[in-house]
C-alpha cells in the first residue's frame, strides 16, 4: 500500500504518543469544547408515528412521539412533555396538544372537528429544549385531511388564466344530493397576503355558480385563500378554498464539495433546482465561461439535484444556462472559485471512506487537521499527514458524520458530510399466528428482537394496522428511521426521505449522497462552537409545569416578600410560593391537565390586618410562530378513485357507530336579539349573542380563548389581536372602555351579554382611532361588573397536558358479541403506542379482524436502549374462505 493511501487508525489517534508528537496539537482543544455539550442536557429530537398519512373530517389522529437524544438517538433524552400542533394552508392553528410523559411513554391523538375545510394540514411537534437548536429541527409533517360527509353541502373551485394575467374564479356549491344551490347569497372574503383583504358579494346562479376575478397571484411567499359564507340562507356552510400561486421560473443553487471551488484543481460541484411550490423540478443546461465556451454540461438525476465537474481558471468567471420542462430560461452564475483554498472531497467506497484534500497554493500537509464528528460527539481529530486518507466505515456509527478540515487556529477551512449506511443490525422479527384471519377472527403477533451478540436488549414500540382498501401508505414519506437518522439533523425541506431507506443500492447511495451534498447540517456551527464554545441554552429544560408571574404592590404598601397561593378545584391543587427581590414568583413542580382553571392571589398580613392586595400579573403560555412553507410544501393528493369511493361508505362507520343523517328541516323564525345586534353593529359584523356563546362555550372559558375562536380573528401576535380585514391591531371595548387582552384575562365567556366583531366602515364609528384594524366590542351581563385591575387575584387556565384517551379495540371474545349485526368497519383497525419488546423474549399483540376481505399493513415502529431504530412493515390477509 502507498504512502498516500493509508488507514486511519483511531487507536493511534487518539493515543498519548501521538498526541505529543506535535508542538501545537489541537485535537485536545478540540476535545474538551465537544466535552462541554456533557456538561448540559442532551439536545433532542422528535418523532412522530401517527397511525397513517390521511384522514378525514370527524375523525382522530392518533400518534406516538419518539423523543430521544439528538446524538445517538437514545431514549435518555430528560424533557417531560412534548408539543402537537395542527395548522392549516394559512398557517392558523387548529389544535395544540401538549403530551406528558407516561411511564417512559409520549402518546396522545387529536379529534379532527366535523367542519374542517378538506385540504392539506401540517402537523408540529417539539420540546421547548429543542427550540435552542431552531425550529428547523421540530418534527414536520403534512397530511390530508378529506371531507367524505356527502350528506353535507360541498364546493368546488375553478382558476382560469385570463388574457390580462388574471385569474377567473368560478366557485360551484351542490346539496346532499349533488344539486347545484342556487339564489343563494354568498360571502367571498379574498386573503392576498400581506395583509391585503377584500370583500366580494356575489348570488348563486341557476347553476350554483359565483364567478369573479381576481389580481395575478405572483410567486411570493405569502398565503393565498379565500373565505366563504352562505349569508341570510337556511343552510349554515362556510369554508375556505386555497389559491394555487403562479409558476415562476425554478430556483437553481450550486453547492461546490467542500464549500468552495479552487483554481487549478477538478472540483465536484452539486446542484438542487426547486420550483415555486417548493417541489424539486427537472432541469438541464450548460455551464459557460465569460467567452460563452462550454465548459460542462448538467442535468438533474434525483429530485432536482444533480452534479458535474468542472477545473476553474483564474481570472475567469462561470455561469449557467438553464432550462425546465415549462420553457423557462435562467441564468444562474456560479459560485465564486479561489486562487488559493483547500476544500475536502469524499468517496465511498463500500467498507471504507476515502478521504482527499484538494489544496492550491498551501501548504496542507502539517499544518491542517482532520476532523470527524457526529452531532455532539468526535470521533477523531488527526493532524494531516498526507493528502489522501482511507478510512474503515466501522469505526462511525450509523447516520450523518461530518467531517471537517481545521487550520491551526481552529477554523473550518472546509467541510463535507456523508451518510454512513450500516448493515441491518436492528432487525424486529414479527410473526402472525395465521396466513389468513376471517370475519372477526382474533389477531395475534409476535414480535422479537433478533439478537446478534450477547448484548440484551429492550425497546419502545409502536405498531398501526391499517385497511389497504381505505388507507394508502406512502413508502417514500418520513419513517422513524429517516427522520431519526436523517431529515432530524438537516436544514429545510426533504422531499421524499423514506426513499432513501427503501434499499441499499448503489443508486439509492449515490442519491442520498448528492443530497448531504445539497442539504446544510447546522444543528450547530463548528466554527462559532470552536472559537467561542458551546452557546447558552435561550429556552428551558421542561422537567415538570409551572405557573410564573409578578406581584405588582400597591402605591404605600412596603417592600417585602409576599406569599401567593394558587388554587384549582377540579383537579384540587394548592401551592404557595413567595416573591423574589424583583417581585417575580413562580410555582413549580405542577401537574396538571388541561383545562385546569387556577386562582392566584395574594397574601400581605401584618400583626393586625391584612393589607391592601396588590396586582397580580400572569406570565402568558407563548409558542413558536408557524409559517409551513419555510419548512414544508403542500402536499396536494388526497383520497381519490377505489379508496375515495371506499372511504366514502365506511365515515359512518368509523368510531364504533353508525351516522343516521336526518332530511333538513328549515325553521323560519329569527333569533329577534342576534337579528337587532347584526343591525346595531352593521352588516360587516360578526355578532355572538348570549345563547350563540353558550352553545359555542358549553363550560366557562377565558376570554383569550373566546377571543382567538372568533371568526376573522387571523392572530394573535404581542397581545394584539389582528382580524382578516383588518391593517393593525384591532380595538378592544369592554362596555364602552378601550382594554387589552392582558386587562380582560379575568374575563369569562359567562360573564358576557354578547361580543361582536365590527370590522370595514363600520368600525369606523366604534373606533378612538380611525377603525383601521377593526373592533370587538364585549358587552357585560346586566349587573356586571369589570374589574379592569382585579386586585390580588388573577384567574389563569394554562396549557395542561393531554389526559390520556385508550384506542377503542372490539373484542369478539364470545359469540353473542361476535355475531352482532353492527358492521365493523374500522379503516385504523389497530393502535397501540406503549409495546415493550426485549431481546431473547417474545412479546405478543392481539386484536380483533374487522368485516371486509381485505389486506392490512402493519407498522410497527421503535427505538431500544442502544439508540438502535427499527421498522418494520407487513402484510396480513383477510378474506372469507
Amino acid at each position: 500500500m502507498s504512502k498516500s493511501l493509508r488507514y486511519l487508525m483511531l487507536l493511534l489517534i487518539f493515543t498519548p504518543c501521538t498526541l505529543g508528537v506535535f508542538a501545537q496539537d489541537i485535537s485536545v482543544s478540540v476535545d474538551s469544547v465537544f466535552q462541554s455539550f456533557k456538561k448540559m442536557p442532551p439536545a433532542e429530537k422528535l418523532y412522530l408515528h401517527m397511525d397513517r398519512d390521511n384522514y378525514f373530517t370527524g375523525g382522530t389522529i392518533w400518534f406516538k412521539g419518539y423523543l430521544v437524544t439528538a446524538t445517538g438517538n437514545l431514549p435518555a433524552a430528560m424533557s417531560n412533555f412534548i408539543y402537537v400542533e395542527l395548522f392549516d394552508q394559512a398557517d392558523s392553528l387548529i389544535c395544540r396538544k401538549k403530551i406528558k410523559k407516561i411511564d417512559g411513554v409520549f402518546s396522545g391523538n387529536i379529534k379532527l372537528a366535523q367542519d374542517l375545510p378538506k385540504g392539506s394540514y401540517f402537523m408540529r411537534a417539539y420540546t421547548t429544549w429543542m427550540l435552542n437548536a431552531g425550529l428547523d429541527y421540530a418534527f414536520y409533517k403534512t397530511i390530508y385531511i378529506g371531507d367524505l360527509q356527502t350528506h353535507r353541502t360541498s364546493s368546488k373551485m375553478e382558476v382560469k388564466e385570463v388574457e390580462n394575467g388574471s385569474k377567473s374564479i368560478s366557485v360551484y356549491f351542490a346539496d346532499k344530493n349533488g344539486s347545484p344551490i342556487r339564489d343563494t347569497k354568498v360571502k367571498c372574503m379574498l386573503h392576498m397576503g400581506n395583509s391585503k383583504v377584500e370583500v366580494l358579494k356575489r348570488k348563486t346562479g341557476e347553476d350554483g355558480r359565483i364567478n369573479f376575478e381576481i389580481d395575478e397571484l405572483g410567486t411570493n411567499s405569502a398565503n393565498h385563500f379565500i373565505d366563504i359564507d352562505f349569508e341570510d340562507s337556511p343552510i349554515e356552510y362556510n369554508t375556505r378554498l386555497f389559491l394555487d400561486k403562479k409558476e415562476g421560473a425554478p430556483d437553481v443553487q450550486f453547492f461546490p464539495e467542500g464549500g468552495d471551488l479552487i483554481d487549478g484543481v477538478l472540483n465536484r460541484v452539486a446542484f438542487k433546482a426547486v420550483g415555486t411550490d417548493g417541489y424539486s423540478k427537472k432541469v438541464w443546461g450548460t455551464v459557460l465561461n465569460s467567452k460563452n465556451d462550454t465548459v460542462s454540461s448538467l442535468a438533474t438525476q434525483h429530485n432536482g439535484m444533480g452534479l458535474f465537474y468542472i477545473m476553474p481558471e483564474t481570472g475567469e468567471e462561470y455561469h449557467a444556462e438553464i432550462k425546465d420542462d415549462d420553457g423557462n430560461t435562467i441564468n444562474v452564475e456560479l459560485p465564486r472559485h479561489l486562487a488559493k483554498g483547500a476544500v475536502l472531497s469524499l468517496v465511498d467506497r463500500g467498507k471504507s471512506l476515502l478521504v482527499n484534500v484538494r489544496e492550491q497554493g498551501l501548504q496542507t500537509v502539517g499544518s491542517y487537521y482532520l476532523m470527524a464528528h457526529a452531532g455532539e460527539n468526535v470521533i477523531f481529530v488527526q493532524k494531516l499527514n498526507d493528502k489522501l486518507y482511507k478510512i474503515p466505515k466501522d469505526v462511525f456509527p450509523e447516520g450523518i458524520v461530518n467531517f471537517v478540515l481545521l487550520n491551526e487556529s481552529k477554523q473550518v477551512v472546509s467541510s463535507r458530510m456523508i451518510f454512513i449506511r450500516k448493515e441491518a443490525t436492528a432487525n424486529l422479527s414479527v410473526s402472525p399466528d395465521k396466513n389468513n384471519y376471517k370475519r372477526r377472527d382474533k389477531v395475534s403477533l409476535d414480535l422479537s428482537l433478533q439478537q446478534k451478540d450477547t448484548t440484551m436488549y429492550s425497546g419502545s414500540f409502536s405498531i398501526a394496522v391499517t385497511d389497504d382498501l381505505v388507507v394508502d401508505i406512502d413508502s417514500l414519506s418520513n419513517n422513524i428511521r429517516s427522520a431519526l437518522l436523517l431529515t432530524s439533523d438537516l436544514k429545510g425541506y426533504i422531499e421524499d426521505p423514506g426513499f432513501y431507506f427503501l434499499n441499499s443500492a448503489d443508486s439509492t447511495n449515490f442519491y442520498l449522497d448528492l443530497l448531504l451534498l445539497t442539504q446544510g447540517w447546522k444543528r450547530f456551527d463548528v466554527n462559532e462552537l470552536l472559537q467561542s464554545g458551546v452557546p447558552r441554552a435561550k429556552y428551558y429544560l421542561e422537567l415538570g409545569q409551572t405557573i410564573a408571574g409578578k406581584y405588582e404592590k400597591m402605591l404605600l404598601q412596603r417592600e417585602k416578600k409576599t406569599e401567593i397561593t394558587a388554587l384549582a378545584v377540579d383537579p384540587f391543587i394548592t401551592a404557595s410560593t413567595f416573591t423574589d427581590e424583583n417581585s417575580n414568583f413562580i410555582f413549580d413542580g405542577l401537574d396538571f391537565p388541561d383545562s385546569t382553571v387556577f386562582t392566584i392571589q395574594s397574601q400581605r398580613l401584618t400583626n393586625i390586618k391584612q393589607e391592601p392586595a396588590g396586582f397580580i400579573r400572569i406570565d402568558k403560555d407563548t409558542f413558536p410562530s408557524f409559517h409551513h412553507q419555510k419548512f414544508i410544501v403542500e402536499k396536494k393528493q388526497g383520497f381519490t378513485g377505489k379508496i375515495l369511493q371506499n372511504a366514502t361508505e365506511r365515515v359512518y362507520y368509523d368510531g364504533a357507530g353508525k351516522m343516521i343523517v336526518l332530511d333538513e328541516i328549515r325553521v323560519d323564525a329569527t333569533d329577534k336579539t342576534k337579528h337587532e345586534l347584526e343591525n346595531k353593529y352593521g352588516i360587516s359584523s360578526t355578532v355572538y349573542n348570549e345563547d350563540r356563546l353558550a352553545a359555542l362555550f358549553p363550560v366557562s372559558y377565558p376570554m383569550n380563548i373566546v377571543i382567538r375562536s372568533l371568526p376573522g380573528v387571523s392572530r394573535i401576535e404581542n397581545n394584539s389581536v389582528y382580524l382578516s380585514r383588518g391593517t393593525g391591531p384591532a380595538e378592544i371595548l369592554v362596555d364602552g372602555m378601550e382594554q387589552t387582552l392582558d386587562e380582560i384575562s379575568d374575563l369569562y365567556s359567562d360573564n358576557l351579554d354578547h361580543i361582536a366583531v365590527v370590522s370595514g366602515a363600520s368600525a369606523a364609528f366604534y373606533s378612538r382611532r380611525g377603525g383601521s384594524g377593526g373592533v370587538i366590542i364585549i358587552s357585560l351581563k346586566e349587573g356586571g361588573q369589570f374589574e379592569y385591575d382585579l386586585k390580588g387575584v388573577e384567574k389563569v387556565m394554562p396549557l395542561g397536558y393531554q389526559n390520556p384517551v385508550e384506542f377503542y379495540v372490539p373484542k369478539y371474545e364470545v359469540d353473542s358479541v361476535r355475531m352482532l349485526k353492527q358492521p365493523d368497519m374500522r379503516s385504523t383497525v389497530y393502535w397501540n403506542p406503549d409495546m415493550t419488546v426485549q431481546s431473547g423474549a417474545d412479546t405478543s399483540v392481539s386484536f380483533y379482524a374487522a368485516d371486509p376481505s381485505t389486506t392490512y399493513t402493519y407498522i410497527i415502529e421503535g427505538v431500544d436502549n442502544a439508540g438502535r431504530v427499527y421498522r418494520s412493515v407487513g402484510k396480513l390477509r383477510r378474506e372469507d374462505e
